[in-house]
This record gives C-alpha cells, structure tokens and sequence, in this order.
C-alpha cells in the first residue's frame, strides 16, 4: 500500500478507489416514462434505456404484438421477462427469438421468488420497533394474499406509502422523548465466494418452485453448517439466516397456498388459513 501511495495510487487521485459500481432493475411498465429516458447512443447508434440497467416485461404485458415488448426489443439493455404460470413453452421461445432479433446467443436463467412475507406491520405500516415503517413489497399486511404480483404489490405501496406518512406526522406531534435503548451490536461478515455459491445452487435446487420435505431438510442442514461457521468466528450473515427462516417456514406449512408448492402436500390445508410469522429465535441455532 505505501508503494502505491508513492506511485500516486491513492483514493485522493484515484475516484475508483473511493466508488463502486452498482446496477438496478424494474419492470418496464410505464411507456411514455421509459421513452423519455431512452437515449441513442452518438458513437453506435443503439439505443438504450437509461431509467435502469436491466429492465423487464411482466405477465400482463408479455404479448408479441404488445407496446412493451416492440420497446424491449429496440434497446440494447439486458431484458427480462416474467414467466407466469399460464405462460407455455412455445409462446417463451417466441418471445426470445423477438425480443433477441440479431439471433446472439443470450444467457438464460430462471428467477425463483422464494418467500411471499415480509415485515409484520399494522394497518399503519408500524412494525414492532418503534420509529420503523414498511411498505410494499416487503411490508406482511395480508392484503397481497399468499402471491406475489405487480398489481397489488405496487397498490399496497402507493397506498401504505400516504397512510404511513399521514401516521408519521401524527406521532411527531405526540412524540415523547424516552430513554434511549441501545441494541446489540452484531459483527455482520459478507459470505465469501464459495460460500455465496453454495447457498445460492442449495436455495436453487431445493427451495425454488416445487419443495418436499426431504429437500428442504437438506437445504436447512446445508446453510444452517455454513451459518454456524460464521457464527464460530463471531459474526451474523444475513443472507444466510434469511434463507433459513424461509425454509423453515417452507417446512412448517405442510399444503400448496399461492405460490407456496409441496409436491408431498399438494392440497391446501384448512387448518393453515391463517398468517404465520416466523423470528430467529423460532430457528433454534
């Protein structure tokens, strides 16, 4: 470090040292937005969608003589299309072959939305510690049901978005100051690469579109030893322990609700209508 110091390779003269590159997704949804942040590029001529690095065509907008799909396939960036359950194989195939018109050899890779929860929050968007709010789509209200859409996702969001800032500014003006409590602090370690690997094919594999409970023991076992490793040395993953209270949650209901599929329980079970929530502590680390 001190050599390249007096080579000059410092943050002071060097902005890299002192950025980081980040990229970011939505679904192309609004037209008229996405038009007006295309650019052309002078140099090449292709163009681009600035509002984001990848965007993509959901499942109400996915028709091959669609506005949004005719969009995606006039710009250069990485686009991803979201592949319902009514969507058939030869329909998917011509939707590549349009949206990819020069016939370049394009990865592929499925998605999986593992988890239909979120935060446990009231008709106020409150959560159990005081002062935090949460909103859409990581927001358990219960309005959503057990799927996971654009529709009501970003309905509940815009929703809950005026009814926790009107509550906000409620509790400002009744705000009493209370002794400060200071938490635990939790060394937090990002998981190194061979780690990352293995939790990503072990949720992948066992934990995606169909679960049974011999997979998901597998997964469990499989993440909850990569865990206690980090916990050997003194620190918390998050990645790794929100995969495991998914699982365990996977394994708890015992029935296919929404999104939710067992292929041991493939029917819905009545005595699991209602909501369940989960904490760390349930994990029994």
């Amino acid at each position: 470090l001190s050599f390249m110091d007096a080579c000059g390779i410092n943050a002071e003269f060097n902005r890299r040292l002192k950025t980081v590159n980040f990229w970011t997704s939505h679904e192309a949804l609004h037209l008229p937005f996405e038009e007006t942040m295309t650019r052309t590029d002078s140099i090449t001529g292709e163009n681009h969608a600035t509002s984001a690095h990848l965007v993509w065509i959901g499942d109400r907008t996915r028709q091959l003589d669609g506005g949004h799909v005719e969009f995606c396939r006039g710009i250069e960036n990485p686009i991803g299309i979201k592949c319902g359950p009514t969507l058939k194989t030869d329909e998917l195939i011509n939707l590549c072959n349009k949206i990819n018109p020069k016939n370049d050899p394009i990865p592929i890779s499925p998605a999986a939305h593992y988890h239909m929860g979120g935060i446990k929050s009231d008709k106020c968007g409150r959560t159990n510690i005081s002062g935090l709010y949460a909103c859409g789509e990581n927001a358990c209200t219960g309005i959503h049901g057990a799927n996971r859409l654009a529709s009501n996702s970003l309905l509940e969001a815009i929703a809950f978005a005026d009814i926790i800032s009107s509550d906000i500014k409620d509790q400002i003006n009744k705000y009493v100051r209370r002794e400060v409590h200071h938490p635990k602090i939790v060394k937090v370690k990002p998981l190194d690469q061979c780690d990352l690997l293995a939790l990503r094919e072990t949720m992948t594999k066992f934990v995606g579109v169909e679960r049974d409970q011999v997979g998901l023991k597998i997964a469990f076992d499989t993440i909850r030893d990569i865990y206690l490793k980090y916990q050997k040395q003194g620190y918390d993953n998050n990645s790794l322990i929100t995969s495991l209270l998914i699982i365990k949650s996977a394994m708890n209901r015992t029935e296919q609700r929404g999104s939710h599929y067992r292929t041991d329980h493939p029917y819905q079970d009545s005595k699991l209508n209602s909501r369940s929530s989960i904490t760390k502590e349930d994990l029994n680390l």
